[in-house]
């Protein structure tokens, strides 16, 4: 079973916050770059990585 959350929550989880957080800053990012390709590649594979990750680690279990 999962921990219960909160501000001591495993190091997976918040290292999928962080991806997901910078997945879509890079994506702002790419929008005042007038939408540049390799940016918007780089944005989805941030959000991708971030979401994988946040299955893996059971990222909803978390919020009890």
């Amino acid at each position: 079973m999962a921990d219960s959350g909160g501000p001591h929550a495993g190091v997976a989880a918040w290292l999928t916050v962080f991806l997901i957080v910078a997945g879509f800053v890079v994506g702002v990012v790419a929008l005042i770059a007038h939408n540049s390709p390799i940016i918007w590649a780089a944005a989805a594979a941030v959000l991708v990585l971030g979401g994988i990750l946040g299955l893996t680690s059971r990222i909803m279990e978390l919020g009890h």
